[in-house]
């Protein structure tokens, strides 16, 4: 641990929307950033009797479903006991101590006062998504993108970030490195063969990501 504990973070599985960065998006709320969207907390309550529209979840048949944060968030906190020994608890434990100090388990009864601690915390300049990304040493993150997004957001970011450029670090410095390139090559497929350009994308994207020493994992079977 403590060999490891000040190496910067190279994280290659990241379920992030890259426009976030480009407009270092602030957090709104505890519930929208810890609950809502992680499926592994949202599972845990719903096994236990939670309906997901309690939680903020959309319905697919657009029925209108919770989206007071607060009322979410006193939801989680009082579903607090059931995530006792999972990895959910631990990194969620982490995050409320190491990363926003707060002191008191969530339950019932402490879920205004941790859900307030929060929001003023997030209210924070330094709360904002690039100088959290800064602050925890992260050297590449990989984001999760449409097979025809049109990239902008990470030609943005190419273009210049002082924040996070440190130390040879970047966000996702082998997407960097490709973005203009895969950029113009959807803007020319979607005038000749979108599916072509996307193709075209990712095995730039791949290409760059192998030469620089990263792996990815193998792919096998016939036809690939």
């Amino acid at each position: 641990y403590d060999e490891t504990r000040a190496l910067p973070l190279v994280c290659m599985h990241g379920q992030v929307d890259v426009t976030t960065f480009a407009e270092n998006t602030p957090f709104k709320d505890p519930a929208s950033m810890l609950v809502t969207p992680d499926h592994y907390v949202t599972r845990m309550l719903m096994s236990q009797g939670t309906e997901p529209e309690e939680l903020g979840i959309a319905r697919r048949d657009g029925t209108p479903v919770e989206t007071d944060p607060r009322a979410i968030w006193r939801r989680f906190c009082e579903g607090w006991r059931f995530f006792r020994g999972t990895p959910s608890r631990y990194w969620l434990e982490h995050e409320l101590v190491e990363i926003f100090g707060v002191t008191v388990e969530p339950s019932a009864e402490t879920a205004d006062e941790i859900y307030d601690q929060l929001l003023e915390v997030l209210g924070t300049p330094e709360f904002h998504i690039r100088p959290l990304f800064d602050r925890f040493n992260s050297e590449i993150l990989s984001t999760t993108d449409s097979p025809d997004a049109d990239l902008a957001s990470h030609a943005a970011l190419a273009a210049g970030w002082s924040v996070c450029q440190r130390s040879g670090s970047s966000l996702a410095s082998p997407v960097n490195e490709i973005a203009e390139g895969a950029a113009a090559d959807l803007r020319v497929g979607r005038e000749a063969d979108a599916a072509l350009a996307s193709a075209r994308a990712s095995a730039r994207l791949l290409a760059v990501l192998v030469d620089g020493g990263v792996v990815l994992g193998q792919i096998s079977g016939a036809g690939s």
